[in-house]
């Protein structure tokens, strides 16, 4: 079991980790993405275990609230209803907010190796939609 600092967020059944340095813009993009409809795991820190399938989970930190510097605190359920909460979702990719163009690189939680996007903090919310639609299109043509 490890805690990393970061948000996670499942994508159309996809769990998206988002790292990156401090005042960065990943709570930002979460809740972004929980405006498009997408549900919410946690944020500030996710707590990683491995099951017995050789997965990784992800789990709530056992809040239920966002940070902005900005708005101060968001109480998640209230904002955007219990239905867009999940306790915990699989591990599937990796989002690294970095100030630079879009690259592709692998990392390892757990030990175990996963997919990392490394994106700009200002990404067309609609770009990356459709970079996880591909990822995920990708993880199920292997089946």
């Amino acid at each position: 079991m490890i805690g990393l600092h970061g948000s996670f967020v499942e994508v159309f059944g996809i769990g998206v980790f988002i790292k990156g340095k401090s005042k960065i813009g990943k709570t930002t993009l979460l809740l972004k993405l929980l405006n498009r409809e997408h549900f919410f795991v946690s944020d500030d820190l996710v707590i990683f275990k491995k099951d017995n399938f050789s997965r990784v989970i992800a789990f709530n930190n056992g809040k239920y609230i966002a940070h902005l510097r900005e708005f101060g605190f968001i109480d998640i359920i209230r904002t955007f209803g219990i239905e867009k909460v999940k306790e915990s979702s699989i591990l599937n990719l990796i989002l690294e907010l970095k100030d630079e163009d879009f690259s592709i690189s692998n990392e390892e939680v757990l030990g175990l190796e996963f997919r990392k996007y490394i994106i700009n903090p200002n990404i067309d919310i609609d770009i990356l939609e459709n970079h996880i639609r591909i990822y995920k299109s990708e993880i199920y043509s292997k089946t």
